[in-house]
């Protein structure tokens, strides 16, 4: 029997940590629905060669800067998450518009993590958000969707 931990603040009960449900995803796995530290793009030559080397396209309020990468790690996509303050100057809104495209390629972004697990590839992209007026989420989480699918055709062609 698992065991099991309730917390005052949060009634529902939580399954402890050093239970295993049995799932083929386990705490590291690139398909779990999380946005981990290591699967955000940084350092300065990453960033660097992904926006001199990298190739574009843009969809809706996005523009997409992507480039495929020859080692493969654990995680397959890495991914860079930016608004200019050209276009949004108080710092709410875009904390405010980066949770929200976080959280929505949080949600789907098994549409691009699956195919690059089969084919051992890796890719590093970037999502700029170029529009001057704020986007609501479902907005924001339709565009992703249409990105992911374009990324999955565009980078599983090479």
């Amino acid at each position: 029997m698992p065991s099991r931990i309730t917390c005052r603040k949060y009634p529902k009960t939580i399954r402890s940590a050093n239970h295993n449900s049995g799932s083929a995803l386990n705490a590291r796995s690139p398909l779990r629905q999380t946005f981990r530290r290591e699967e955000r793009l940084k350092g300065k030559s990453n960033i660097d060669r992904l926006f001199s080397e990298g190739r574009s396209f843009r969809t809706g309020p996005f523009r997409v800067i992507w480039i495929a990468v020859t080692e493969c790690g654990a995680w397959p996509v890495r991914l860079l998450i930016t608004i200019p303050r050209k276009n949004h100057r108080k710092a709410f809104s875009r904390n405010l518009l980066k949770r929200r495209i976080r959280e929505a390629y949080r949600r789907h972004k098994e549409i691009l993590c699956e195919p690059h697990l089969r084919n051992h590839t890796s890719i590093h992209a970037a999502l700029v958000f170029t529009a001057r007026e704020m986007a609501s989420y479902k907005e924001i989480e339709e565009k992703i969707i249409l990105i992911l699918h374009r990324l999955v055709r565009e980078s599983c062609k090479d």
